[in-house]
This record gives structure tokens, sequence and C-alpha cells, in this order.
């Protein structure tokens, strides 16, 4: 029984067998230059070579491929995003998510796009335009939370506080009566905007405020031994020298080293707590 060179690519692919699957696929593309699903599936194997042995040509190849798809889907510029910033290739990539963000083209609208797009503009400082884009998303946590980091970013840090606060509201409206299953990551993703409420209470100087959201933070993230410091950090600013004393000590006995140095390289560095360094014999 004969196979087609796209039947021999399938099993190959199955077993694991890229550079076969490959040459499977070169055969069957050249007869069949138009076959869109076999030119995707050839991309996804350049790619995975690409993640096995990293090989810039098998990069460029995945996104020849790619960027020969008619119409794209969602899991397209995904993959050709991944590549081209493994190319680092930056610029591309946003000028690609921003473009379709900017097109007709309803998969620009995806949420999955939206948010690599906001990835881009937070790494490029442009709170501005993310600002624009973050209004015309429904007013749930995930984007509350965005809206919050781009204001924040601008140093409008009363107004991010209070997205924060609307994403934490949002958040436990919508994960009330969790299964067990869901409650460590939605602890998590709750801990993780408390620490940015928290951060934006100091820069407003609350600092008891700071301080009780690092420490609801710290119960929901227990591992992380940076939130303890900055819990005892907030205090030290707030007035309360005793609490912090004891609670940065005992965070930075948790700590492993390379943790240890860098919480200690925070206190050190920053001349705000340069008091509270010296009674720690840093």
């Amino acid at each position: 029984m004969s196979y087609t060179p796209l039947e021999l690519a399938e099993a190959f692919l199955r077993a694991g067998e890229l550079a076969d699957a490959l040459d499977a696929l070169h055969q069957h593309l050249a007869a069949h230059p138009d076959d869109q699903a076999a030119r995707r599936m050839r991309a996804q194997v350049y790619a995975g070579m690409a993640a096995s042995e990293p090989n810039p040509d098998h990069v460029r190849a995945a996104l020849a491929d790619l960027e020969m798809l008619i119409p794209l889907t969602v899991d397209d510029v995904i993959r050709r995003v991944s590549l081209l910033r493994q190319l680092n290739e930056v610029e591309k990539a946003h000028q690609l998510l921003n473009g379709l963000w900017g097109s007709a083209d309803k998969i620009g609208r995806d949420p999955r796009l939206i948010e690599l797009l906001l990835e881009s503009l937070y790494q490029r400082h442009e709170p501005a335009r993310a600002i624009e884009i973050l209004f015309h998303q429904p007013k749930t946590w995930r984007w509350l939370r965005w809206t919050g980091d781009f204001h924040a970013l601008k140093g409008d840090y009363r107004v991010a506080l209070d997205y924060f606060c609307s994403a934490l509201d949002q958040l436990d409206e919508s994960t009330q009566e969790p299964p067990t299953s869901a409650v460590g990551f939605i602890g998590n993703l709750r801990g993780q905007i408390l620490l940015r409420r928290a951060d934006m209470y100091q820069k407003i100087a609350l600092y008891a405020e700071a301080a009780a959201d690092y420490e609801e933070a710290e119960k929901l993230i227990p591992n992380d031994a940076s939130i303890p410091l900055f819990r005892g950090m907030a205090l030290y600013l707030g007035g309360d020298m005793t609490n912090a004393i004891n609670i940065c000590r005992r965070a930075l006995d948790r700590a492993s080293e390379m943790t240890r140095t860098e919480l200690i390289g925070q206190l050190k560095t920053d001349s705000r707590y340069s008091g509270l360094a010296q009674s720690l014999n840093l």
C-alpha cells in the first residue's frame, strides 16, 4: 500500500520525526503549492525544529510559510509574533499586532492578540496608545488591571489605584465559589493585583494601606520572600520601625541566597531605607 507525501508527513509528525516530515511536506507542497493546511503544517515543523535546536534559518522558513497564509488565524499571528521575537525583530512583531488592531480584520480584536499588543506597548512605554485600546474593552478584571498598569506607567498613581481597586472587585465578583482546582490560580491573580495596588498606595504615601495589601498578598503568594520585605519597607516609611525591622529580618532570613542578595540590594540602593538597612546591619 502506497502513501501520499502528505500522509507520510502526518505519520512522521506523530512519530516526532521532524526532518522526515519536512521532506515529505516539501514534496507535497511542490505539487500542491496552494494547500494552506500543509503550508501551516510545514511552518509548525520548522518552528518545532528551531525549538529543539535553535536555528535562525528554520525560524525564517517558518515565518515565510506563515506569511503566505490567507486568511490568517489568531494562532497564525501568535506564532508569527513568537518567531519574530526569537529573531529579535520586535519592531516587526509590534507592527504586525498594531496593524491588525487598526485594520478591519476582526482577528485583531481577539483578546489574545490584544494582550500581546498591550505587552508590546508596555515594553515600548506607550501608555496613551494602550489606554486608547483599553477604552474599547469590557470592564473585566483583566482589562481593568491592564489599564491600571498603564496609568501607573504614566505616573498617574491615583488613577491607577482606582483601576486596581476595580479590578479586584471584578475578580471577586466573577470568581465566587470557584472549584477547588482553581482556588490557587485565582488566589495568585488576586495577589498580583494586590501587589500592584500596594505599590500605588506607597507611591502616594498611604503606607498603612500598602502594608495591609502586602500582608494579604503574602498569604496568597506565600513562597515569594520579597513580599514581606516590601511590607516591612512600607511599615518603615509609615514610621513603624519596630515591626519593620522584625518583618524585614524574618524575610531576609527565609530567602534563598540569591533572593537575599537582590532584596538587600533594593534596601541599600534607595536612600529612603538607609536607616532600616543600618538597623538590619546591612
